[in-house]
Order: structure tokens, then sequence, then C-alpha cells
């Protein structure tokens, strides 16, 4: 009476598992690809974000023998410079409400050097210190009122 044909695969079967093979190696293949960027974006995001954060409490203002000089019309500022790899440092004088950045200053010595710093023709209560990490300015490390030097 009924007379089927039994084939092994029917070509219909077979269409549909390769469709679905196909997809998953397309999500499989879409997941690693943007995968890899985010991880690739992340990796390079932590690391420009720390390397700042290295430098902070290891440059710092010695408030004891900074100050301002009426007569002299000066200011000197002295840093302690901690065990950190900069390539250069920053002082921003604040002088009469406007700041001025001074970038291309000696470093001090590594681990514990001290260095003082004599502003000609500025007077100024109120410094900032940070330091540039290949090439990026830092957030300041540290600030600090100073006041008239002792005669």
């Amino acid at each position: 009476m009924w007379n089927f044909k039994l084939n092994k695969f029917s070509k219909k079967g077979l269409s549909d598992v390769i469709t679905t093979v196909l997809i998953i190696l397309i999500t499989i293949s879409a997941i690693v690809i943007i995968g890899s960027t985010i991880i690739s974006f992340s990796r390079n995001s932590l690391y420009e974000s720390t390397r700042c954060s290295d430098v902070q409490n290891e440059i710092t203002i010695v408030s004891e023998w900074s100050c301002y000089d009426n007569s002299a019309q000066n200011t000197s500022v002295q840093i302690r410079f901690g065990n950190v790899n900069v390539s250069k440092i920053y002082i921003s004088l604040d002088i009469n409400g406007n700041t001025n950045t001074y970038d291309e200053i000696d470093l001090p010595t590594i681990n514990g050097g001290k260095k003082t710093y004599t502003f000609n023709n500025t007077i100024s209560t109120f410094v900032k210190v940070g330091a540039y990490v290949k090439d990026k300015k830092c957030d300041a490390s540290d600030s600090s009122e100073i006041g008239r030097c002792k005669i």
C-alpha cells in the first residue's frame, strides 16, 4: 500500500543542520572578535590610567623650605622626589589668581632627593607640583600654601 522510500539523510534535513552549524560558527566568530577588541581597549585604558597613579605622593613639596620673599621678589619651592620614573616635573604657581606653570625643570635625584627651585620676579602663596610620565601630564601630586621667607 504505502510505498516509503527511506533515505539515510534527507536533503532538507541536511540543509537545516548545515544552516544551524553556520549560525553557531558565525556567532562564535563574532564573540571572539568583539571580545578581543574589548579586552585590548580595556587593557590599554587601564595602563594609561595607572601610569600617573604611580607618581601620586612620590613628588612632594617641602613646606618648611618653600616660601616667598617680598623684598627679593622671588618664590622658592623645595621638592622631595621619591622612587619614580618620570620624564619631567612641573611646578604651578598661583600669582594673583593666575596660574603660571613651569614645565622644563631639572629633576631632583630619585629616592628622597630634594631640590629647591627659585622663581625670580614672582610672588606666590600657593604652589602645586606634578609630573609628566612618558609625555603625559599627570594631575598635581601635591599642593601647598606657602608663607613669607623667614629672614
